[in-house]
């Protein structure tokens, strides 16, 4: 009989491991000019009320996941509200009516993608190089406690990003609520907070200048 309850209890301890690599595998994905939303160089995820994920409040529908940037049927669309914290102890909203376009850009610390958009819009940064005329907004989100460059906070700081940040959720909740597939996304929202246009995938610098500029003749 003890040999029976342990048989049964290692072939439960089996299903548990089985079932939490497939929720894994389900949970992972990508594209050739963009990294997954849900990966990063391990599995291991926060949870909310940790150091690096927060609680965020989406408000307004969901746009759909985006697939073509050049027949986005998101354009036009009011983007949600999504109202959470930065690292440092203050709030960030994104969305909504705002005194200039804003350009939105959903980051995540272990896509090398995103380390190479972040150190062009620094380097812009530095040398005055940024066109004026629009606001920027970093989304910290799909926070991998496994992966590179954790934690996201001290990856910021590391990298002098000169912006304000939202935290996104354990479920990264605000990036998806925009439609977000791989990273990095960026999106831009008129002063109303209407999308105008959305990408996703590593941008030239030039790209990044056109990009802002594109936010900022919104108006």
């Amino acid at each position: 009989m003890k040999k029976n309850r342990t048989a049964l209890i290692v072939g439960g301890l089996v299903v548990v491991v089985i079932v939490a690599a497939a929720l894994a595998v389900l949970l992972t994905g990508g594209d050739d000019e963009s990294d997954a939303s849900s990966g990063g160089s391990g599995q291991a995820t926060l949870e909310e009320g940790d150091l690096e994920v927060y609680p965020v409040s989406v408000t307004g529908e969901w746009l759909a996941p985006l697939e073509d940037p050049a027949n986005d049927a998101a354009v036009g669309a009011s983007a949600p509200v999504v109202d959470g914290q930065d690292y440092w102890g203050g709030t960030t909203t994104v969305g909504g009516p705002s005194d200039n376009p804003t350009v939105v850009y959903f980051l995540a610390h272990w896509c090398p993608h995103c380390n190479t958009e972040v150190d062009e819009i620094v380097s812009l940064h530095e040398a005055g190089e940024i066109p004026g005329g629009a606001d920027i907004v970093a989304v910290s989100t799909g926070v991998n406690s496994d992966g590179e460059n954790y934690p996201p906070s001290q990856w910021l700081d590391f990298k002098d990003w000169p912006y304000p940040v939202l935290a996104d959720s354990a479920d990264s909740e605000a990036v998806q609520s925009y439609g977000g597939s791989g990273f990095p996304f960026s999106v831009i929202l008129d002063s109303e907070g209407d999308v105008v246009a959305r990408q996703s995938g590593s941008t030239s610098r030039d790209q990044i200048v056109a990009w802002i500029e594109l936010a900022a003749a919104t108006g």
